[in-house]
């Protein structure tokens, strides 16, 4: 999943959320990082009720 499209920040404001556990954090396969889809998905559905609510 391609994070960057879906959360459109800076490197460094995506590891600060992570950092401070406000985004999923990725899996770590050999150098490169992943997210689970699903992990995904539920970040921006929780963010989209935060903004409705």
């Amino acid at each position: 999943m391609d994070v960057k499209k879906l959360a459109p920040v800076s490197d460094m404001t995506l590891w600060r959320w992570i950092k401070a556990g406000a985004f999923p954090k990725p899996i770590k396969i050999t150098s490169r990082n992943y997210w689970r889809a699903d992990e995904i998905t539920a970040w921006l559905d929780k963010k989209s009720a935060e903004r409705t609510a």
